[in-house]
């Protein structure tokens, strides 16, 4: 999978997530992340993927972290990340937004007027 398909498949899931905490239902005690170990990197457990996911979450303000015995994967407990997703400004980090503009009909300066586009 490359690195843009599996950041656009985690806010997917991140909102999937928060669909089942916002309809009362139960999340798994434990949430993972897989992201491979880096078989084909010089430094086991270092891979492109892993550093993109870990990135987007961090700049999400994501409370996950890497699991001390599998570095390919991120975990949380669920009651965790579900206050996460309950708080106020989480759904605009996780909504995907589409930047692309038509540039012949830009001026210098001009700012676009984009919408959220939900998932």
């Amino acid at each position: 999978m490359s690195s843009g398909a599996a950041r656009a498949m985690l806010h997917a899931w991140l909102l999937d997530v928060r669909s089942i905490v916002f309809e009362g239902h139960e999340v798994p005690k434990l949430l993972s992340i897989l992201t491979g170990w880096g078989k084909h990197s010089k430094v086991v457990g270092d891979s492109t993927l892993r550093r993109a996911i870990e990135a987007l979450l961090t700049g999400m303000g994501a409370p996950f972290r890497l699991a001390k015995c599998n570095l390919g994967r991120f975990i949380s407990t669920g009651s965790v990340v579900a206050a996460w997703l309950r708080e106020s400004g989480t759904l605009k980090v996780l909504v995907l937004h589409d930047d692309r503009a038509h540039r012949e009909n830009l001026r210098f300066g001009q700012i676009s007027n984009f919408q959220m586009l939900q998932l």
